[in-house]
């Protein structure tokens, strides 16, 4: 994620379920830059919800890395090497599940997929929703543009740093398994600039898309995205549980 101008090199775990249980489950898995080659020394660290660090590694030559964590409900974990804010971002997944062992592999490019987010369509059709907001670090590195949109009678400045993006450039898997996008729209994401003190809004991504049929237990939303002008990549994943129907996210 790019925050303001400062440059975090970190891999983020915030903790959200109990560390009090002793058992532990291990968290692995291989980065990689979108040419393929191994991502060597990439910083791991698994962090409180506070973003204080709870445990750190790195990953090895070969793009591999390894830490054990107590079981429990993680946040976020990004994945970022030494070049993070000049020439890469930052790889996330959400949401992560560690009530057993986990394999995590990543890429690291030039566009970030944030604030990954998905949930089951109630009632109607039989669909995933999935939010997110894409970053791109070309459009940062060329000097950010805050621009006035008209949002119904309001006007509503806009912070632009989301890469060209459209349906044909968005990839989405459920448990590996491609799906079917059904819609994709833009929205705002707004938050406070805490040096103009002024509200600001970032454009988000919402998808529609097919929902394949879902047994219980541990499944994983996969999001890839390329520029359609610089031909940047991105990813992220999250993840969520079913019920034995199918459902209960």
């Amino acid at each position: 994620m790019i925050r303001g101008r400062a440059i975090a090199l970190i891999i983020t775990a915030a903790l959200v379920g109990s560390q009090g249980c002793a058992s532990q489950s291990t968290l692995r898995g291989l980065v990689r830059y979108a040419s393929g080659e191994p991502c060597d020394g990439c910083q791991v660290a698994v962090k409180h919800p506070s973003f204080d660090d709870l445990a750190t590694t790195r990953t090895d030559a070969r793009g591999r890395y390894k830490i054990a964590l107590p079981h429990g409900l993680y946040n976020a974990v990004a994945i970022s090497d030494d070049r993070y804010g000049t020439e890469t971002l930052e790889f996330w997944a959400w949401n992560v599940d560690l009530s057993e062992d986990l394999r995590l592999d990543g890429v690291v490019d030039g566009l970030e997929v944030y604030n990954l987010a998905v949930w089951n369509s109630k009632g109607g059709a039989s669909s995933l929703f999935i939010s997110f907001r894409p970053m791109s670090l070309d459009r940062f590195l060329a000097g950010v543009e805050v621009r006035d949109d008209q949002l119904g009678d309001d006007i509503i400045h806009v912070c632009e740093i989301a890469p060209s993006l459209d349906a044909e450039h968005v990839w989405i898997t459920v448990d590996d398994q491609p799906v079917g996008i059904e819609s994709f729209q833009w929205y705002y994401e707004f938050y406070v600039n805490p040096e103009t003190s002024q509200q600001e809004a970032l454009r988000t991504c919402l998808l529609q898309v097919e929902r394949p049929a879902l047994g219980s237990g541990r499944h994983v939303v996969m999001v890839s995205i390329t520029d359609c002008e610089t031909g940047s990549t991105g990813q992220a994943v999250t993840y969520f549980r079913s019920n034995e129907e199918g459902f209960g996210f």
